[in-house]
């Protein structure tokens, strides 16, 4: 019952903040559940896709979701991924710099810039703006340029196919930060492009990973689901500025837990 629990709340956090579920259930398949790692990352592709499914209709209902920016930023996001996995990586040499004792990896430098700016998205979320409220409306859609999504997409996907990373916890700061959207909307359009990425994401793993067990799944698939419609109705009564805070926050841990666990 605690399994179920957990995902719950990861599902509900997910539908308030919009990112960061496949960083936080991840733990929670392989640490309380006892999966396997590799089974593990196929089943949270799956879990959080199919919530995320159903948080994004929910706000779509609510007429937050920003479609335009979905096939704007989300198709390159995941072009991105592939082309991180596919063409930069075999690249990069396994060993970048050793010097008496000490060794920089591919792996250590890729984790550690990727920290970084996780870091520096963070720090753009947590920092209060002093803006007055009439100059932070976001633009309107049909003034967002067509390019800052296609290079945001692409920035998001590439950066979190470098690192393996799923990547959630940087598409809504990005959204923010790059095309300027207002927090409610950024969360609910996150939402679509985390479904995108994670149920193509399964379906690619569903060729190299065939010993699931679907019972157990499906339950806590079910879990999830109602984890994200109560934060989904939970989003609705908090004040924006403070879910953007709050975000911040769980991104500076994320980007700390990362380098702790690398460098550490």
């Amino acid at each position: 019952m605690l399994n179920y629990a957990a995902i719950a709340v990861v599902g509900l956090l997910l539908g308030v903040l919009g990112g960061g579920g496949s960083t936080l259930i991840l733990p929670v398949l392989v640490y309380l559940v006892g999966l396997p790692a590799v089974q593990a990352t196929s089943a949270s592709l799956l879990i959080v896709g199919v919530a995320a499914v159903f948080g994004a209709v929910g706000y779509f209902r609510k007429g937050l979701v920003d479609l335009p920016a979905v096939v704007m930023f989300g198709g390159p996001s995941v072009a991105g991924v592939f082309v991180a996995r596919l063409v930069f990586m075999p690249r990069i040499p396994p060993v970048l710099y050793s010097a008496e004792g000490f060794e920089l990896t591919r792996r250590g430098f890729l984790l550690a810039t990727f920290s970084v700016l996780v870091l520096i998205s963070a720090f753009c979320m947590i920092r209060r703006d002093r803006r007055a409220p009439s100059e932070r409306a976001a633009p309107p859609a049909a003034q967002r340029t067509a390019w800052k999504s296609v290079a945001a997409g692409l920035f998001v996907g590439m950066s979190t196919g470098l690192v393996g990373a799923g990547g959630g916890f940087m598409i809504v700061p990005a959204l923010i930060i790059f095309l300027k959207m207002e927090t409610r909307q950024a969360i609910a359009t996150s939402l679509f492009v985390i479904a995108m990425k994670s149920l193509l994401g399964f379906a690619a793993d569903a060729f190299i990973v065939s010993d699931l067990n679907w019972p157990q799944l499906t339950g806590f698939t079910l879990a999830a689901v109602v984890g994200i419609l109560t934060g989904v109705r939970l989003n609705a009564v908090v004040d924006a500025d403070r879910l953007k805070v709050a975000f911040g926050w769980l991104v500076l841990v994320i980007g700390i837990s990362i380098l702790v666990k690398e460098f550490y």
